[in-house]
Formats: structure tokens, sequence, C-alpha cells
């Protein structure tokens, strides 16, 4: 296991391409340019080949997209409410983000959740959140690009900082390329009862078992996770613990719902800074993303002197590391 200081791997060298184009004043390249067929011009009244003429839509069809997206924002609407309802201050939505990223987020994507889900995340404690993929100028929201744009206003306003060290120096794939998806989550706002002190294995069981519980897990992610299999997965980890981790990785129950460190660092400061909220601040998510080495990385102690990164080995352990729900 390992705290802030992932080995570099090496750079492969890049491969250079030359791609050599005919010169038209070589004696080649004159006498082809002379043997090919003079392309025919245009002649007035004649239809260009290639080109189309598309014919505005009917006052009908304008007023049905007209209608269909009033039913939307309606739809939306009712959504929010119903979760501003029953999740109160757990609800992190366009005027938490406005707040935090200074900036008004358009083309919301919809609320994908029913009442009864909200219902659902009251009971587990879960907070429903908007996550955007871009920041107001367009450039990836990166775990880079959040501590640049955050960072700074975060420590005036003495919330501390977003992360411990200088993560615009690593070279980590996911905190330099990785980013949320436009989407609402519904989150766990602490680690799942019962998961620390356990390795990826018994977590990876323990998450399986609440989601079977709460009736939240598909057919394929139960049915992929059988106890056979992750005893499979136990056995490839005495020869070959790095296997033995994308195999877990690759599973769809941590896959849909473990999240991913940029996902982690972005559901901690979005509360932060909108509502002064701070999660995990004396412990660590484990992940389902592997850093460059193959360790699985996990994300936490959000106190001020910022977020800490982890890389463990999945048959690691610990007291403050558990595992945060999503789905």
């Amino acid at each position: 296991m390992s705290f802030e200081a992932p080995s570099e791997q090496p750079k492969k060298p890049s491969r250079r391409i030359t791609i050599r184009k005919p010169k038209e004043d070589s004696e080649e390249g004159a006498t082809a340019k002379a043997a090919s067929p003079a392309r025919p011009e245009a002649s007035e009244g004649r239809r260009s080949v290639g080109r189309s003429f598309r014919f505005p839509p009917s006052p009908e069809i304008l007023a049905k997209r007209e209608a269909e997206a009033r039913d939307r924002e309606a739809a939306y609407g009712e959504r929010l409410r119903e979760a501003r309802e029953l999740l109160g201050d757990r609800v992190f939505g366009p005027e938490e983000v406005e707040k935090t990223f200074g900036f008004k987020p358009e083309n919301i994507p919809p609320i994908l959740y029913s009442r009864q889900d909200f219902e659902k995340a009251k009971e587990l404690g879960e907070m429903l959140i908007l996550r955007m993929d871009k920041d107001k100028d367009g450039n990836p929201l990166t775990m880079q690009r959040i501590q640049v744009l955050l960072e700074p206003s975060l420590v005036a306003e003495g919330k501390g900082k977003v992360g411990y060290s200088d993560w615009s120096q690593s070279t980590e794939s996911f905190e330099t390329l990785d980013t949320p998806k436009l989407e609402w989550k519904l989150v766990s706002m602490d680690l799942l009862s019962g998961s620390t002190n356990k390795d990826y294995i018994e977590q990876t069981a323990l998450l399986r078992d609440y989601f079977a519980k709460n009736k939240l897990a598909t057919p394929e992610e139960l049915a992929e996770c059988t106890d056979q299999r992750l005893k499979e997965i136990r056995n490839l980890m005495k020869t070959d613990w790095a296997a033995a981790a994308e195999a877990l990785s690759n599973l769809l129950i941590n896959k849909d719902h473990r999240t991913a460190p940029v996902e982690d660092i972005y559901d901690l400061v979005v509360p932060l800074k909108s509502r002064n909220t701070r999660r995990l601040e004396n412990v660590y998510n484990w992940t389902s993303r592997r850093g460059s080495d193959g360790d699985l990385v996990c994300v936490g102690r959000f106190a001020a002197q910022g977020a800490l990164r982890g890389w463990w080995g999945p048959d690691d352990r610990d007291g403050d590391l558990g595992v945060c729900s999503v789905r």
C-alpha cells in the first residue's frame, strides 16, 4: 500500500510517421495530372451532385417539439421538487454547481429517478448530486482542473485545500484525463456500514449483498459476482495480484456502484464549497479505478490539508478504508 507517491512508468518512444505527397511540379506529377480527365464545369441550370436542400419543419412539428420540451421541463421540475422535499440539504443541483464553479449549468440532463428512489435514498442516507463534465469555458473537469479552479477560493474562505499535493505534476490518467459524466447520481454520504477492515474482495461481496438486500442490483450484476467467482479471484490473487485487481475492478458491481477518483473529488468539493458540508474527513473510499502500477486507488481524509489518494493491493485492509455506494 502507498499514499501520494505512485511509481512513475517509463514512457514508450513515440513512432514518427512521414506521409509523402506527390509534387505537382515533378515530371511524374505533371504527367499524371495531364493524364487525368478534366472535371466538367457546372453549367447553368445543372443540378449539383451532393448538395441537398432541407425544408424548415412545419408548424405542426414545431408545436410538437415545443410541447415535448415543456413536458420535459415540467417533469424535471417535479423530480427536483420531490428530491428536495425528501432529501432536503442533501440535494446538490444547478444552484450548488453555480455556487461551486461560478456558472449556471445549461443543457441539464433529466433526473432519471422516481419518488420511490428518493424515498429509498432518504432511508439509505444518500445524496443526489448533479455532476458536470466541463467547466464554464468547456475545459474537461479532471481532478487537475478542479484543483486549479477551486483551491484558491477554498483556501481564501478558510475551508482548506482541494488536494494534499499538487496534482498538476501527476501522470496518472485518473487525474489527468478522467472526468465525471454529465448526469445525476445518488451517492452515499458516508462509507457503508461494516465496509472497513475488509480487503477488496470482502468489500465487493458486501457491496453486492447491500444492493441485493435493498433490491437495487441488476440480475447481471448478481449473476457475475457469485461467491464462486470471488473465490476464483482470491486464488488468482495468491499468484498474480495485479490480474486479480483488474478482474475485481471489471466486475459490474464495482464498475456500477463504486465511484471513480475524479467523481469522489467532485462529490467532495461541491458540498463543501456550496453548503460547507465536509464528507469523508477521517476515512478513505476505495474506488473502482486502478493506478498505473495496477493498485486500486482510494480517496479520502478530506480535511483542511486536502484530499489524500492511496494505492492499495486487493488483499490490503485498514480500519479507515471502506467503500461508498453510487447508483
